[in-house]
C-alpha cells in the first residue's frame, strides 16, 4: 500500500479515511463483486461485531455502479438453467449455492433495478424473486412489481416466491426446511396470483372498508400499467375473477337460504306435533310413540324429553305447561305457537 498515495486509494473505494483509519472495511468479512466479464470491480462487506450499518458496499467509482450490478451474474452464463433465483443478499447466494442452488443473483442494496431485471428476461432468462419473508422483504417485492408494471419495457418472465414470515433463504437452510425452500422455487406465483395474495387480506375481509381499500388498490395497480397488451390481460383476469366470486357467493347464499328454509320446517314440524299432545288429551296415547321417536333438535328436543319422562295422559294441557316451566323450559307456550304451522 506504500506505493500508492491516499488520494489514489480513497478513490478506488475500497479505503477510506475514518476514525484513524484508512481501510473501509475494518472488522467485516469481503465478499469480492464481480462484473459481467468476471472482473473484480468492488467489494461488499458484513460487520463481524453488532455495529452498524450491518452491511456496506465499495463506494460509487466510475467503474462500480452498484445499480448495474447483481452480484454472482458472472456466473449465469455457466449454467444451462434459464431459471434466476433473485434474493436479498450476496450472503444468501453464497448460502444458496452452496446447498445445490445454482443461477442465484443478489442486488447491492435494498433497492432493485428494475431496469436490469428487464434486460435479463429479454435475455431468455425467467426471474423468481425471493426476498425475505419479513415486512421489509414483502415491500421489496410491491415496489419491484411496481416498478416493473410501470415500465413499458416489461413484457412478463417475473415470478415471485413468498417466505414464511420472518424467514429468509439462509434461515430456512439453516432451520432444515430445504425442501419447503425447493417447494416454492419450483411453484412460483405468476404476476396476477402475487397481485391476488396480496389483496387477498382486504377482499376476505368482512369489513366494507377493507374491501373498499382492496378496490383501490387494485385499481392502482391495474392503472399503473404501461405495457398496452399487458394491461388487457391483468384487467380481463380481474374482471373475470370478480365475476366467478360473485357467482360462487350467490352459489353460497342460496346453499343458506335452502338449509334455513329446511330448519324452519323441522322447526315447525316439532312445534305443531308437541303442540297437538299438550293441546289434545284424548290423542295423547295414540300420538304418544311418534312423539317419542321424532327427530327434535334444540329446544324441542328437551321439551319432548321431559313430557315423556312420566304419564302426562291425563294432564290438562295448562297443567302439562306448568310443569314444563318448573323444569325450567320458560316461555314453551309462547315457543310452540310462534312456530307452528299456519
Amino acid at each position: 500500500l506504500d506505493n500508492f498515495e491516499l488520494k489514489d486509494l480513497i478513490s478506488s473505494g475500497v479505503f477510506n479515511k475514518n476514525q484513524n483509519s484508512k481501510i473501509f472495511f475494518l472488522n467485516r468479512i469481503m465478499v469480492p463483486i464481480n462484473n459481467v466479464q468476471d472482473k473484480t470491480i468492488g467489494f461488499g462487506a458484513r460487520v463481524i461485531n453488532e455495529s452498524l450499518p450491518k452491511y456496506i458496499n465499495t463506494a460509487e467509482t466510475k467503474l462500480f455502479k452498484k445499480k448495474q450490478i447483481l452480484y454472482n451474474e458472472s456466473q449465469l452464463d455457466k449454467y444451462s438453467n434459464k431459471k434466476i433465483i433473485l434474493v436479498e443478499g450476496y450472503f444468501d447466494v453464497i448460502k444458496l449455492h452452496q446447498s445445490g442452488f445454482s443461477n442465484c443473483v443478489a442486488p447491492l442494496g435494498t433497492s432493485i433495478n428494475h431496469d436490469r431485471i428487464i434486460d435479463l428476461t429479454k435475455k431468455g432468462y425467467e426471474i423468481i424473486v425471493c426476498l425475505d419473508g419479513d415486512l421489509a422483504g414483502r415491500n421489496a417485492s410491491l415496489r419491484l412489481m411496481n416498478n416493473l408494471l410501470s415500465s413499458k419495457d416489461f413484457e412478463l418472465g417475473v415470478k415471485f416466491v413468498l417466505l414464511p414470515k420472518n424467514y429468509d433463504p439462509d434461515l430456512m437452510l439453516e432451520s432444515h426446511m430445504k425442501d419447503q425452500l425447493i417447494k416454492l422455487i419450483s411453484q412460483p406465483l405468476n404476476l396476477e396470483q402475487f397481485i391476488d395474495r396480496y389483496l387477498e387480506k382486504y377482499f376476505s375481509s368482512n369489513d366494507i372498508d377493507e374491501q373498499f381499500k382492496g378496490s383501490k388498490v387494485l385499481k392502482g395497480i391495474l392503472s399503473s400499467i404501461e405495457n398496452i397488451d399487458l394491461k388487457k390481460i391483468l384487467n380481463q383476469f380481474f374482471q373475470n375473477k370478480s365475476l366467478r366470486s360473485k357467482a360462487r357467493q350467490k352459489k353460497q347464499n342460496t346453499q343458506i337460504s335452502t338449509a334455513e328454509f329446511g330448519n324452519d320446517l323441522k322447526a315447525k314440524f316439532s312445534a305443531a306435533l308437541i303442540l297437538f299432545y299438550i293441546e289434545n288429551p284424548k290423542s295423547r296415547e295414540k300420538i304418544y310413540d311418534l312423539l317419542a321417536t321424532a327427530n327434535f333438535q334444540s329446544k324441542f328436543r328437551d321439551i319432548r324429553n321431559e313430557i315423556i319422562k312420566k304419564n302426562h295422559f291425563k294432564s290438562t294441557s295448562n297443567e302439562l305447561y306448568d310443569y314444563l316451566e318448573s323444569k325450567g323450559l320458560n316461555f314453551t307456550k309462547n315457543l310452540l305457537f310462534s312456530n307452528e304451522v299456519r
